[in-house]
């Protein structure tokens, strides 16, 4: 999840303090959905000596378009 890019200007933040909780100054939040399942659930794990997860798997991948930002206050 680190090299998810994210357009947002950094010094615009605090610097977040451990231990503290969260806030609209020092986080940004995001939703994620997915559901990874098998396309066919009777299929054994490798198809045809092949291990590519597109063929076995309906959203075997998540990219950066799949995340919802939730806005957080005045963001």
């Amino acid at each position: 999840m680190g090299l998810i890019p994210i357009k947002a200007d950094a010094r615009e933040f605090e610097y977040h303090t451990a231990g503290k909780e969260y806030t609209e100054e020092d986080s940004l939040k995001f939703r994620l959905h997915k559901i990874c399942t098998k396309k066919d659930p009777s299929a054994p794990m490798v198809l045809n000596n092949t291990h590519d997860e597109e063929k076995l798997y309906n959203n075997s991948n998540v990219y950066s378009g799949d995340l919802e930002w939730i806005p957080q206050g005045d963001q």
